[in-house]
């Protein structure tokens, strides 16, 4: 890795002190700086950034090959073209901002926040957590007691011949007092005389009390425990002894491995880690290396608020060491020679997820079970299909509904509003959560390819 160009912009962490390394100065630089700071140093700061997503605003970045990205800086984005870019003197380094759409992000962050971080897909630092199981609502239980009134009384007047309404309704009454006890248990109330002051209130919200879980049950709006600081997919990743094992594996989304290969074609989606970072959460320097298939890019995707990332050499040693900036919906590849450099994320920028992707629906309910109609999510198990028209961009790239969705060729889903249209509003509490969070999708290929 070279010394920082003539010209560039100067970095703090280009000069270490004696006694730490370039990769360590760099950290403290900027974690401190996020602690206490003036404004006017928090902005002689943010000038040292690098920030491809201006780059890709102005259309100022010099194309690659050309004879100003030859005499670049290290510090400015190079054009790769399908909008992507990447920096002088770092080989198979690519930044795409944003590479995933609004919609697209909605939909990670559903699966990440409301699947993924339970069996049978997610191991967290807590162990395997079970999704809870959302309980039917006080209006769905009443409807499921009327029908069963009605059912039974069908059958005893099939069964007897009469209509006599005394025999009926006593029968029809039965049934449905059996039914709302059973009713009562899941939806966790003590007994039917509460379901009924529920009902009789109107209220949609259940108590919390009686939580039950179950592994095939629907997900109600609840963020995982707040302990979970990371989460595992595909061969899960060993901590301790920075290892994969064939008997230690998830199930690997195909909504994750569709996005990643778009991103990189040819690459096979093996594991993952999800990393949750609040305002106080780093990442320590580090190099991905316990995967066979080192020719293979790792790619990361970012969601939340923004991320300052930082990128040095082959050794902590090695200067300069970048500060690159990172937003929602971006997706960097380390692959080449990129794909052994120590990096790091150094903090997190609260409050600067983008507002149009926290704009909640003001409803308490969640299911992973979409509308049949509604079939413009990018998961392939709802039948969706998908067309890049530029390379891993998310402004070129379109989502294609669905052969039999009747709306797909408008906005005009029934659904789309909704909480259980993926492409639609999140959650309130997903969007408050993510307001001050940050989430980063960490995927490996894991083995090389058989010849």
């Amino acid at each position: 890795m070279r010394p920082l160009a003539s010209g560039g912009r100067a970095h703090a962490a280009t000069l270490a002190p004696a006694n730490s390394s370039a990769f360590r100065a760099a950290e403290r630089l900027y974690r401190r700086r996020a602690r206490a700071s003036s404004p006017a140093d928090e902005a002689r700061l943010r000038a040292t950034i690098i920030d491809f997503g201006h780059a890709a605003a102005e259309g100022s970045a010099p194309e690659a090959g050309s004879p100003a990205a030859a005499t670049a800086s290290d510090t400015t984005p190079i054009a790769l073209g399908n909008g992507r870019y990447t920096l002088r003197g770092y080989p198979g380094l690519e930044v795409v901002p944003g590479a995933l759409s609004l919609g697209e992000q909605r939909a990670l962050v559903r699966s990440v926040l409301g699947e993924w971080s339970y069996v049978p897909f997610g191991m967290t630092n807590l162990g395997a957590l079970s999704r809870p199981m959302r309980r039917p609502s006080v209006h769905t239980a009443a409807v499921d007691i009327g029908v069963a009134r009605t059912e039974a009384a069908d059958t005893v007047a099939a069964d007897t011949g009469t209509v006599d309404t005394t025999v009926v309704d006593a029968a029809a009454a039965e049934a449905a007092a059996t039914d709302a006890e059973e009713s009562a248990v899941l939806m966790g109330v003590s007994n039917v005389s509460t379901l009924c002051a529920l009902k009789k209130r109107g209220e949609a919200g259940m108590p919390s009390e009686g939580l039950r879980t179950n592994n095939d049950g629907d997900s109600p709006v609840r963020l995982p425990p707040a302990g979970v600081s990371w989460v595992t997919l595909g061969l899960h990743y060993q901590w301790t002894s920075r290892s994969y094992s064939d008997t230690l594996k998830g199930p690997i989304p195909t909504q994750l491995a569709q996005i990643c290969e778009q991103l990189a074609p040819g690459f096979i989606a093996e594991a993952c880690i999800l990393k949750f970072y609040d305002e106080k959460a780093v990442m320590l320097a580090h190099v991905d290396d316990a995967e066979e298939a080192l020719d293979a890019p790792v790619v990361s995707i970012s969601l939340g608020c923004d991320g300052l990332f930082l990128l040095g050499g082959e050794t902590r040693e090695q200067t300069p060491v970048l500060p690159i900036l990172l937003r929602s919906g971006d997706a960097l590849l380390l692959g080449g020679r990129a794909r052994l450099c120590y990096h790091a994320l150094a903090r997190i920028y609260p409050h600067t997820a983008p507002p149009q992707l926290l704009e909640p629906t003001g409803q308490n309910s969640f299911s992973n079970h979409v509308h049949e109609r509604c079939e413009h999510l990018i998961d392939p198990r709802r039948g969706v299909t998908r067309e890049a028209t530029g390379a891993g961009t998310g402004a070129a790239r379109r989502d294609q509904r669905g052969p039999d969705c009747p709306v797909r060729d408008g906005p005009d889903c029934p659904d789309r509003d909704g909480p259980d249209c993926p492409d639609g509003p999140l959650p309130q509490e997903f969007c408050e959560w993510l307001h001050t969070h940050r989430i980063n999708l960490n995927v490996r290929q894991v083995k090389p390819v058989a010849p």
